[in-house]
């Protein structure tokens, strides 16, 4: 059987037309090796965050602690998948209690606080090109309280449901009481930044005022009665 001379067609030969393999490119041996330190800090620092956790004392930790543990938290809770379970526990589908029924509804309050506040906060960065550097943005420590509050929670109740005499009731109701303050003060410091943010964005703007300059006044000239225009019939 004959094959068609498919080359007289002039088809493009862009991508894997000619059907060679690409070229895979291999990492340098630099990225290679800031990969491995990444990695081995993670791994000495996981020690120290687990104990941070257990001491469960984020008011004694400076604003990097606080975001490093934020992310061991996280990325613990991405290694057991627990995304599904978040989820439920967010949206209070196992709450069989009217005060957990409440928790959830905090959780939601705080997460769409947080996204309302990187939305004002953009606003502010627009003021603040614009000119306006007297608006002062949120605190980043407030963030990153209302977020361990909602992480802490979150496996105070997972270790409820899967050990539940290792359950500590009074941890839990401190992670509750710390939710309920990281929400406060973050809508406090939200309501703050939208009131200064609609106060700028909706102020006058100054009129532009152009000073034309006069001509030069002509020379002043003796009064001649000649020059008035005659007075019309009816009006002497």
């Amino acid at each position: 059987m004959l094959c068609p001379d498919l080359s007289r067609l002039a088809l493009p030969t862009g991508g894997n037309a000619d059907g060679k393999k690409r070229e895979r490119t291999e990492p340098s041996a630099e990225l290679v090796l800031l990969a491995v330190e990444a990695r081995a800090a993670a791994a000495r620092k996981a020690p120290k965050l687990m104990a941070l956790v257990e001491q469960d004392t984020p008011d004694l930790w400076d604003e990097e602690t606080l975001r490093d543990v934020n992310e061991y938290m996280l990325k613990d809770l991405e290694r057991h998948n627990m995304a599904h379970r978040y989820e439920v526990f967010v949206n209070g589908l196992e709450f069989h209690h009217p005060e957990e029924r409440e928790i959830s509804a905090t959780v939601k309050r705080a997460e769409a606080l947080m996204v309302t506040a990187q939305e004002t906060d953009t606003e502010r960065q627009r003021l603040w090109y614009a000119g306006r550097r007297d608006i002062d943005p949120i605190d980043p420590r407030l963030f990153l309280m209302a977020q361990y509050a909602i992480n802490r929670l979150f496996l105070a109740r997972v270790r409820r449901m899967d050990s539940p005499h290792f359950f500590d009731p009074s941890s839990y109701a401190r992670s509750v009481a710390r939710l309920n303050d990281a929400t406060q003060s973050l809508q406090r410091s939200v309501d703050a930044l939208k009131r200064a943010v609609h106060a700028s964005s909706s102020a006058p703007k100054p009129s532009l005022v152009v000073n034309i300059p006069r001509a030069a006044a002509a020379p002043s000239q003796p009064y001649d009665s000649d020059d008035e225009p005659p007075t019309p019939p009816g009006f002497d």
